[in-house]
Formats: structure tokens, C-alpha cells, sequence
């Protein structure tokens, strides 16, 4: 009984920390969008179903059918937190290093590579720069030089 109870406690936990890398992972992305978009939701309208008829009933399997009908909104809502704080993050992170690199001198040449780390991508061209990090579920944000504006890329284009 201990074993049982002992998983449930890890279950949270695992599903909110694969739930927060999920969307950054462009195959897993790929696969629960094409292929378990209608998994989950046969999941969900079975255990709200399930959960409905045990507090209809009164019966013991109330937190049994808690439990079970809470995993998928847990899962989902780790993804949505995770791409809110991570595209925070990242846009200020990237308007850092938009200010450093345009508070050069103009006569002074852009770099080449610019030390950039977690997502956050530097390209150089002949006379401006792009920035561009992932937003999850295969999103990208990205920021011209020339144009000086953010631009939002999805999957095709």
C-alpha cells in the first residue's frame, strides 16, 4: 500500500516536469499534436465522466476518480505555464543582448558570434542581425536588425 502510495506522490511531479519540456522537444511536439490530440481527449471525457458518476454515486472511488481525472489537465497546464515563463524569459534575455549589440557604434561592424546560450540563436549578416529562440511547440520568435521588430514563426513557416 505504501509502493502505491508512494507512486501517486511521484506522478505530479514527473508529469509537471515532462510537461515543462514537452513543448521544447520538436518530436514530442510533433507527436502530441498529430497523434494525441484525440487520445486526450477520449481520456479526459472518460475520467470527467468517471468522476461525475462517483460524486453522483457517493461512493469510495471519489479520489480514485479525482485523481485520475486531474493527470491530463496537470500535464497540459505544465505545458502552457512552461511556454508562458520560458517565452518571458527568453524575450528578455534576447532584448539584453539587442541592446549591448546596437549600443555599438554604428561604424563599428556586428560581430560575428555573439555568446549566446539557452535557445537564444545570434546570426549575422552583411548588415544586420537576427535573434531568435523557441517558444515550444514549434514556435520560433525572431528579431530583424533591419526591420527592428519581433516576428512569430510557426511550425510551416
Amino acid at each position: 500500500m505504501k509502493q502505491k502510495n508512494f507512486k501517486k506522490k511521484l506522478l505530479f511531479p514527473f508529469l509537471i516536469i515532462v510537461g515543462f519540456v514537452f513543448p521544447f522537444v520538436p518530436y514530442l511536439a510533433i507527436i502530441e499534436v498529430f497523434f494525441l490530440l484525440i487520445p486526450f481527449a477520449i481520456i479526459f471525457a472518460f475520467s470527467s465522466l468517471y468522476l461525475l458518476y462517483c460524486l453522483i454515486k457517493t461512493n469510495k472511488d471519489v479520489k480514485k476518480a479525482s485523481f485520475l481525472f486531474s493527470i491530463l489537465p496537470v500535464f497540459l497546464l505544465s505545458q502552457y505555464v512552461s511556454t508562458f515563463f520560458v517565452q518571458k524569459v527568453q524575450r528578455l534575455r534576447s532584448e539584453s543582448i539587442i541592446e549591448k549589440i546596437e549600443l555599438v557604434d554604428a561604424n563599428v561592424e556586428l560581430p560575428e558570434k555573439y555568446p549566446s546560450t539557452l535557445g537564444i540563436n545570434y546570426a549575422r549578416f552583411d548588415d544586420y542581425f537576427t535573434i531568435s529562440y523557441s517558444c515550444g511547440f514549434l514556435v520560433t520568435e525572431k528579431y530583424n536588425s533591419k526591420e527592428k521588430h519581433w516576428e512569430r514563426l510557426g511550425w510551416n513557416d
